[in-house]
C-alpha cells in the first residue's frame, strides 16, 4: 500500500494536473495497492489498443478502461478523496497495471485501499507541517495505529516525508502487515 503526501509531490511537480487543485482534503492519499509487486516494476496486462495514453493537460490515463462500477459505488463517492491523481484518471493507470492481478474486484480492491489510506491520513494529521523524529512517529503508531506498529515505512525527498508505505502478506485479500526488518517504523 503506496501513499503519497501531495504537498512534496506538488512542490517537484506543480506542473502535474493533480496539483491545480490545492491543498488536497488529506495530507496522505493512494498512490496503489500493488499486489503485483514483488520485485521490479511490473507491467500489468493491459491490451496496448485499450490503455492508450493522452496528454498530461487531458488527463493521461483517462482513456484506460474505466474499473467496472467503481464510479458509481457508494465506497468511491465517499472515499475517492483519498486517491491521487484523479485528474489525470489515475486510478484507472492503477486499476489495470495491479489491480487486475488481484482476485478482488474493482469496488472491493478500491475500497480496501482507500479506507487503509484514510486511516493512515488521519492518523499521521497531527504531525503534518511540523519537523519529525523516529520517535514521533513509533509513538503515532503505537497510539493510533497498532495494528501497524513497526510496519509503517517512510520515503523521503530533501528533508520532507514524500510517501507512507505498508507491506502486506497477500491472498484472496490483503493480510497481515509485515514487519521492518528492525521491527520498528
Amino acid at each position: 500500500l503506496d501513499l503519497t503526501v501531495p504537498a512534496t509531490f506538488c512542490v517537484r511537480s506543480n506542473s502535474d494536473p493533480s496539483c491545480k487543485t490545492f491543498p488536497k482534503k488529506s495530507i496522505l492519499q493512494l498512490h496503489g495497492l500493488w499486489p503485483n509487486y514483488t520485485s521490479g516494476f511490473p507491467e500489468g496486462i493491459c491490451d496496448p489498443s485499450e490503455c492508450k495514453k493522452q496528454s498530461e493537460k487531458l488527463g493521461q490515463f483517462c482513456k484506460y478502461p474505466a474499473p467496472k462500477g467503481l464510479y458509481n459505488s457508494s465506497e468511491w463517492k465517499l472515499l475517492s478523496e483519498y486517491m491521487a491523481g484523479k485528474e489525470k484518471c489515475l486510478e484507472r493507470h492503477e486499476w489495470v497495471k495491479h489491480g487486475v492481478c488481484s482476485p478482488l474486484e474493482p469496488v472491493a480492491y478500491f475500497k480496501w485501499a482507500l479506507e487503509h489510506a484514510r486511516d493512515i491520513s488521519m492518523a499521521f494529521e497531527s504531525l503534518s507541517d511540523k519537523p519529525i523524529g523516529k520517535e514521533d512517529v513509533n509513538a503515532l503508531v503505537e497510539k493510533n495505529l497498532p495494528s501497524l506498529a513497526g510496519a509503517i515505512r517512510l520515503s523521503c525527498k530533501g528533508k520532507n516525508v514524500s510517501g507512507v508505505f505498508v507491506l502486506y502478506e497477500w491472498g484472496d485479500i490483503p493480510g497481515n502487515p509485515i514487519k521492518t526488518k528492525g521491527g520498528r517504523n
